[in-house]
């Protein structure tokens, strides 16, 4: 078993030793950190629709409606998501994405939602209207 020496017991070698193993942990450390921050960071160009300041999840979430359910719902936390479709650009320089999901009604009855969202570039909701086939 080997015994810890005290520094100034140490031989030249192995403070050297000491001293890089040290700096690896750093660098090690750093980078995590770094990578947690990017992690956390505001979105990245690939999270957002080209041209716009409209963010899209992975899994199609678009963040803006997402945002304006959670703040216009009866029941926030009754909220499912069910379906996203693409995001279209209207002639008008708009876009309008249509989402299903289930909610919790005034009645607190869940009820299927569908529905169409249009958007302006920065992603502020327009108007929302029910989807009708």
């Amino acid at each position: 078993m080997k015994e810890n020496k005290k520094w100034e017991e140490m031989t030249l070698k192995e403070k050297f030793t000491g001293c890089i193993t040290l700096i690896i942990f750093a660098i090690i450390a750093i980078n995590i950190l770094v990578w947690g921050f990017k992690k956390c960071s505001a979105p990245s160009e690939e999270d957002m629709l080209p041209h716009t300041k409209i963010e899209v999840k992975s899994n199609g979430t678009v963040v803006p409606v997402a945002n304006y359910l959670k703040n216009t719902l009866n029941d926030p936390n009754s909220y499912q998501s069910i379906e996203w479709s693409r995001i279209i650009e209207t002639d008008k320089g708009e876009y309008s994405v249509r989402h299903r999901y289930r909610a919790k009604n005034a009645f607190n009855a869940l009820i299927v939602c569908d529905q169409v969202f249009a958007m302006d570039s920065l992603g502020n909701i327009i108007n929302v209207q029910n989807y009708t086939k």
